[in-house]
C-alpha cells in the first residue's frame, strides 16, 4: 500500500493544440455571454442612475517568493529538505456599471524540488510535474465576465475564476469578517492559494441579494492546478455544484451571520479510492464517487464589559455513493473566542474542537468517512500533515498585535483520528486527472496522530509589501509511530499592486 500523500504518476501534459482549444472555449464562453449583459443590466440598474459608458482598465500584479523547509517526521532520508519558489500573477480588469471583465495569468516557478522525498509539498510538485526538480509554467488563472450590479441585487460571473465556499458575503463588522475567514470559509471548496498552482473553477456563478438574504448558486468544473502547474485544462470528469443562502440572525443584524448550503460533486476519474478497505477491493472498485454535503454555519459576537466574546459553529452531513458503497458521513466544528479589554497587544484567545466521521467497519457495505471535496487544507492545518477527514482536532490559539501592522499567532493542537477502525488521511483533494490527492494510512487501532505547536508572524510593511514567517514542530503520536517530530516552516515576501 502506498501511504504517501501524492502517489507517483505520469501526468498527461497539455499540448499546444489543447491549450489553444481551451483558450478558444473560454473566449467563446465569454463572448456568448455578452448578449446576456444587456437584459441583466437593464434589470439590475436603477432607471434614474446615469449610465457610465467607460471605466478605467486596472492592472493586476501580485508577486511572492517563499522558501519552505520540511521534515516529515524522519519518515525517510529524503524527507528533510528545503526549496524556494516564486509566483507572479498579472493581468487587466475593468468594471463598468453593469458589466466587467478580468483576464489574469499565473506564472509559477519552483526551484530544486526534492527528487528523493516521499512527503510534503516539495515531493508533490516533483511528482505532479513529470519528475522535474525545476518547473516553470504560464497559464490563465482567471478569465471571466461579470454581469449585473450587486448593489441592485443581481450579479453573475462566467468563465474561469477562483471561488471560496462560504465567502460569498463579507460581513460589515471587521471582527465578524475575521472570524468568518478563520472558522468557516473554504472547508469544502477553496482555491488553496498557498500552493503555486492553486485551484480555479471553469463555470458560472450567480448571486441575488434582497430582504436581508443572499442566495448563491454555482456550477463548474475544477481546473488543473494546486501541485500540477500545467493549469490550462480542467477536469471534465468532476462536475461540482453549490447552493447557499446567507443572512443575519434576527436578534443581531450586525453581529451575527448564518448560512445554509449544499455541495454536490461527482468524480468519475476511475482512480483507486483512499479508504480502509483492502487494496484488492479498492482496486476493483472504479465506480464514480457521488457525494452531496448539506450543512450550515452560525457566527455570533457577544459584547461584554470584559471584552467581546465570539462563537462559531459549522456542520455538514453527507450522503451519496463512494464507488459501489453507499456513503454516509458527517463533520462538525465548534469554536469560542475572547478578546480581553484593556490589555496590551490586543490578544484574541480561542478554543476549538473539530470532529469528522470515519468508517467503523471496512467489511460492511457502507462508507462512513467524511470527504472534504475540493478543500483548502492549510487554513485548518497550518502544518498540513492532516486534513479534515476522520479527524479530531482540539485546539487552543492566541493572536496578538504588538504593532498596528504586525500580527503574531500561536497554536497548540492535539490531532487524532476520529475512528480508530479507519486511518490517517492527508492531502488537498483532487487537482488533476491522474492524482486522487488524498492518501490513507491505517491507524492500527491508535488514536493520536501528533501534537502540533506553531507560531506565525505577518507584517504589512507598506501598502504593497508584506512579510510572512511560520514555524512549527509536531511530536509524533502512536498513529505515525516511533519517529522523530515533524517540522515545517517558511519565510515569504509578498508584493501586491493596489
Amino acid at each position: 500500500m502506498d501511504d504517501r500523500i501524492f502517489p507517483p504518476h505520469t501526468p498527461t501534459k497539455t499540448s499546444l493544440r489543447t491549450r489553444a482549444s481551451y483558450a478558444a472555449r473560454t473566449l467563446a464562453l465569454c463572448l456568448a455571454a455578452a448578449p446576456l449583459a444587456a437584459p441583466l443590466a437593464a434589470q439590475a440598474a436603477p432607471t434614474a442612475a446615469p449610465a457610465t459608458p467607460t471605466a478605467t482598465i486596472t492592472p493586476i500584479l501580485t508577486a511572492r517568493i517563499r522558501a519552505e523547509s520540511w521534515n516529515w517526521f524522519g519518515d525517510a532520508p529524503g524527507d528533510d529538505y528545503a526549496y524556494p519558489h516564486l509566483l507572479l500573477r498579472f493581468g487587466l480588469e475593468q468594471q463598468r456599471r453593469t458589466l466587467g471583465w478580468r483576464v489574469e495569468f499565473a506564472a509559477p516557478v519552483v526551484f530544486r524540488a526534492p527528487d528523493d522525498a516521499t512527503q510534503g509539498h516539495g515531493a508533490a510538485y516533483y511528482r505532479a510535474n513529470g519528475d522535474r526538480r525545476s518547473i516553470a509554467q504560464l497559464f490563465p488563472k482567471q478569465v471571466y465576465l461579470t454581469l449585473g450590479r450587486p448593489a441592485a441585487g443581481h450579479r453573475a460571473r462566467l468563465g474561469r475564476f477562483e471561488f471560496s465556499e462560504g465567502g460569498e458575503v463579507i460581513p460589515r463588522d471587521a471582527t465578524l469578517a475575521a472570524l468568518k475567514r478563520r472558522s468557516v470559509v473554504q472547508r469544502l471548496i477553496g482555491p488553496f492559494n498557498f500552493t503555486q498552482g492553486a485551484r480555479s473553477l471553469d463555470g458560472v456563478e450567480y448571486g441575488w441579494s434582497g430582504n436581508g438574504l443572499t442566495v448563491s448558486l454555482l456550477g463548474a468544473l475544477p481546473g488543473v492546478g494546486v501541485f500540477d502547474l500545467d493549469g490550462w485544462d480542467h477536469v471534465t470528469e468532476m462536475p461540482i455544484a453549490y447552493a447557499a443562502v446567507t443572512g443575519a440572525a434576527p436578534w443581531s443584524h450586525t453581529a451575527s451571520e448564518w448560512r445554509l448550503f449544499a455541495v454536490a460533486m461527482r468524480d468519475a476519474r476511475g482512480l483507486v479510492k483512499p479508504d480502509n478497505r483492502p487494496l484488492a477491493v479498492r482496486a476493483a472498485d472504479r465506480s464514480a464517487i457521488e457525494v452531496m454535503s448539506v450543512g450550515g454555519h452560525l457566527l455570533q459576537l457577544m459584547p461584554s464589559r470584559s471584552g467581546p466574546f465570539d462563537f462559531a459553529a459549522w456542520g455538514a452531513a453527507q450522503v451519496g455513493h463512494w464507488g459501489t458503497q453507499p456513503h454516509r458521513a458527517w463533520a462538525a466544528d465548534l469554536e469560542a473566542g475572547w478578546q480581553p479589554r484593556g490589555l496590551p497587544w490586543r490578544p484574541w484567545l480561542r478554543l476549538g474542537l473539530f470532529a469528522s466521521s470515519g468508517d467503523d467497519d471496512p467489511s460492511d457495505d457502507t462508507h462512513g468517512t467524511f470527504f472534504q471535496t475540493l478543500a483548502t487544507p492549510r487554513l485548518y492545518a497550518r502544518f498540513p500533515f492532516y486534513n479534515l477527514t476522520n479527524v479530531r482536532d482540539l485546539s487552543a490559539s492566541v493572536s496578538v498585535r504588538p504593532a498596528p501592522r504586525l500580527i503574531l499567532r500561536a497554536d497548540v493542537r492535539s490531532v487524532g483520528v476520529g475512528n480508530t477502525a479507519d486511518g490517517w488521511y492527508q492531502g488537498s483533494g483532487p487537482y488533476d486527472r491522474a492524482s486522487f490527492g488524498i492518501a490513507y494510512r491505517p491507524s492500527a487501532g491508535e488514536r493520536t496522530i501528533a501534537t502540533l505547536l506553531d507560531l506565525s508572524a505577518d507584517l504589512q510593511l507598506s501598502r504593497r509589501w508584506s512579510i510572512a514567517a511560520y514555524g512549527s514542530v509536531a511530536p509524533a503520536g502512536p498513529v505515525i509511530g516511533d519517529l522523530s517530530a515533524g517540522r515545517f516552516g517558511f519565510l515569504e515576501i509578498g508584493y501586491a499592486l493596489p
